[in-house]
């Protein structure tokens, strides 16, 4: 007998929710761009001590528009937590967070700097902000879709941009 793993939508059924089983949302430019996409990167860690490894730190960046509704700000807030329990590390120096580089796994459109941009691969959440406007020439989707953007908005940097609850809710599931 096979042993099957439970999908986001087998799971919805079985806690009621149909709602979310039952919804559909189009992954862009192609099905698994969402599973190849990097949230998190290897890096070296406790620099400078007798503990330096290789380990697995954050990478991707949650933006949410200030104007978004909140349910939204609490699923990109989820999607870093997830991420924080598949890295090894949180990423963060002393001298980041001495320079007040340190960024918080979640921020707002308008907090962040084009520096910030450059350094980070970003997940855009909702059409509600500043950075779906620089992106909306490259967007093709259409209802509740998650789109990957390669070199989205700085070279080497990707932006995957989640379009509604609807989208976030399938992604943080």
């Amino acid at each position: 007998m096979k042993a099957y793993a439970p999908t986001a939508c087998s799971i919805a059924l079985m806690l009621g929710m149909p709602a979310l089983a039952e919804t559909k949302v189009s992954i862009l430019p192609t099905a698994t761009a969402d599973r190849t996409f990097q949230f998190v990167q290897p890096a070296r860690t406790f620099l400078d001590t007798p503990l330096e490894v290789d380990s697995l730190t954050p990478y991707a960046l949650f933006v949410v528009g200030q104007d978004e509704d909140q349910q939204l700000f609490t699923q990109a807030a989820t999607m870093a937590f997830m991420i924080g329990q598949w890295a090894q590390d949180p990423g963060t120096s002393l001298e980041a967070v001495r320079a007040n580089r340190n960024l918080g796994p979640v921020v707002l459109d308008v907090e962040l700097t084009d520096e910030q941009v450059a350094e980070r691969n970003l997940v855009v959440l909702g059409s509600k902000n500043r950075l779906y406007a620089k992106l909306a020439s490259r967007l093709y989707g259409s209802g509740s879709y998650i789109q990957v953007v390669r070199d989205g908005l700085a070279p080497g940097r990707d932006v995957m941009f989640v379009s509604d609850e609807t989208a976030a809710a399938y992604l943080e599931n």
